[in-house]
């Protein structure tokens, strides 16, 4: 019965994956330290907020980000493209304060970055990337060092898209909190004090193809009902999938 659906998760990454590599091989490398470039404008800026900030970036524009190490707390506000130029060593790094991505705009994509050093607040939000918002994609990115989860979806957020991330060594993983039709697909979810997957009041998610290792929770599901988790490899996890009040999964 949910043979479809995944298949077409493969090809979807597949679809991405390879948009991400045509972004990474643009030639759009400035002189005089302007790393980030709107590709549809073709003007240079020395931040990645100064780009996305800039009167002349418009909804479904493209901003291409250079190698490097940026220390920004972004706000994403406009339906953009972030894409960087891999995501071993095009670096956006919160200095341990706070969320590092804030996504607040529907119909955003983020691809190709190490996002590293959010905060950690007790009972609060504090994630590498925060998504308060719906319709977005989160490809081929690596999630790693954030002091409290790697991936939030919050605030009602639905139909995004996360896959083909590598999500490691945070203190927790992914949490959906209040999110509906999301999908979680084809990450590597690894090295986690704590959760590896959390879903709290969530309902019809689709949690499919993850590796899922070396957390101390696989995944939970806390008061949340209806959600799909499917073809998951789960290894050396103190617990595997952990459901409380929790009805009508599969």
């Amino acid at each position: 019965m949910y043979r479809k659906p995944a298949f077409a998760l493969i090809l979807f990454a597949l679809f991405f994956s390879m948009l991400c590599v045509k972004f990474g091989s643009v030639d759009v490398k400035a002189s005089d330290g302007f790393r980030v470039h709107n590709i549809d404008t073709g003007l240079n800026y020395t931040t990645i907020q100064e780009a996305i900030d800039a009167s002349e970036t418009l909804h479904g524009h493209t901003i291409f980000v250079e190698e490097g190490i940026y220390y920004e707390h972004l706000v994403v506000n406009k339906s953009l493209s972030l894409i960087g130029e891999n995501c071993s060593n095009t670096v956006i790094d919160g200095g341990g304060i706070g969320k590092v991505v804030t996504i607040t705009a529907n119909n955003t994509k983020i691809s190709g970055f190490k996002i590293r050093g959010s905060g950690f607040t007790p009972g609060g939000s504090d994630s590498g990337i925060y998504l308060g918002s719906s319709n977005n994609i989160v490809i081929n990115n690596t999630i790693t060092n954030n002091d409290d989860w790697g991936i939030r979806l919050d605030s009602s957020s639905s139909n995004n898209t996360v896959i083909n991330n590598n999500i490691t060594d945070n203190w927790r993983g992914c949490m959906l909190k209040n999110a509906s039709s999301n999908s979680l697909a084809g990450n590597n979810i690894t090295d986690h004090g704590q959760d590896g997957i959390c879903l709290w009041n969530s309902f019809n998610n689709t949690i499919a193809s993850n590796t899922i290792l070396n957390n101390a929770h696989g995944i939970i599901l806390d008061s949340s009902y209806s959600n799909n988790v499917t073809g998951n490899n789960m290894t050396s996890n103190l617990y595997g999938v952990s459901l409380f009040s929790s009805s009508n999964n599969t």
